[in-house]
């Protein structure tokens, strides 16, 4: 809404709507007289963002309508790029690429809308195109968790936009609008002869080393491509969150010897494994789907059943805390029990 006011050495009393309205004379003294006027104005103004008259029968000048295109450069710079810069900084570039991959996406399908003309209607029908678009390099729907994190950059964007005076609406704050983060889809783990045949029987020996690390380790599955000979030699070993944890290291992985180093380093190799994994699962498995990540849970849930509690094997794979202050008997008989039980592939 616009305000009213009276300018220095002027009588009269002046209106303006920021962002959208230069300062303009109401050619009155009185004030009572000017809100009735600035309510006039106002209400056309209204009618005008709602499509009902056009330009030429506003009283006004109303400055040009922006669309998101216009001002997605600028929320980049000013708000996108400070909130990277203060994380860690070898993480930038992927934190900056979460921010730009989901709002490149919105300005893909609505970057031409007006910014005021971004009502609950126009924020619900790219929830839809969300839930409904099938995501290109996995061929699956979005689950609604995804769509809540792609859904959230946008929320922000417009609470930008309403903070720069662009808007004055945000409809993805309406109750309700935003779906669960809840997993819909939670995965689960992998029977452990599944796993065990898929590796027995993988075509490439890099694969055979990755998933056995990965069964025998409870890695996740970058860390577990990215290993190093220090982390084999010291078993401890970094993970994402920039903590350190042990590293359960069985004869069957210090067989593999230096082919294990960096087995898998790259997403692109990474994927292309997953791939080959999810392929083979589904051509044994009735279609079944499946991702590198469950050959971890594999591991969490034979240990739960060989009598660990569940905050041990937390502990132990990183899953609660990332801390190395569990007792060394637990984690010792952890690494013997996979010994001992699980099959031994050697080179």
């Amino acid at each position: 809404m616009g305000t009213i006011f009276k300018r220095k050495n002027s009588p009269s009393w002046y209106y303006e709507h920021k962002g959208l309205i230069p300062r303009k004379s109401l050619h009155t003294k009185d004030k009572h007289r000017a809100k009735i006027l600035m309510a006039k104005e106002e209400s056309k103004i209204e009618q005008y963002l709602n499509g009902e008259i056009s330009y030429s029968e506003l009283s006004v000048k109303v400055k040009k309508q922006l669309c998101f295109n216009s001002i997605y450069e600028k929320y980049m710079q000013l708000e996108i790029k400070p909130k990277v810069a203060a994380v860690v900084k070898d993480k930038r570039k992927s934190k900056y690429n979460y921010y730009k991959i989901k709002l490149d996406h919105f300005m893909q399908h609505c970057g031409s809308l007006k910014i005021r003309g971004f009502d609950y209607e126009a924020a619900s029908e790219y929830k839809l195109l969300l839930s409904e678009e099938v995501v290109q390099h996995t061929g699956r729907l979005r689950t609604q968790k995804t769509v809540h994190n792609y859904l959230a950059e946008v929320k922000q964007l417009v609470s930008w936009c309403i903070k720069m005076k662009y808007a004055s609406y945000n409809p993805l704050k309406e109750k309700g609008f935003m779906p669960s983060t809840e997993a819909t889809a939670p995965r689960k783990a992998l029977p452990l002869a599944w796993v065990e045949d898929a590796i027995q029987n993988a075509e490439r020996y890099e694969d055979k080393v990755y998933w056995t690390i990965l069964l025998h380790t409870g890695c996740r599955a970058n860390d577990g491509g990215n290993l190093t000979p220090e982390d084999i030699e010291l078993g401890i070993f970094q993970e994402k969150t920039k903590k350190y944890r042990k590293l359960m290291i069985t004869p069957t992985i210090l067989e593999f010897g230096d082919i294990i180093y960096g087995i898998c380093p790259t997403k692109h190799l990474q994927r292309k494994s997953r791939e080959r994994f999810q392929k083979y699962i589904a051509d044994r498995h009735d279609g079944y789907h499946t991702v590198l990540h469950e050959i971890r849970h594999t591991t969490f849930t034979y240990l739960v059943n060989n009598g660990f509690d569940r905050s041990q094997v937390g502990e132990i794979l990183g899953t609660i805390s990332s801390v190395g202050t569990y007792a060394e008997t637990d984690f010792n008989r952890a690494v013997d029990v996979i010994s001992s039980n699980f099959t031994r592939f050697t080179a």
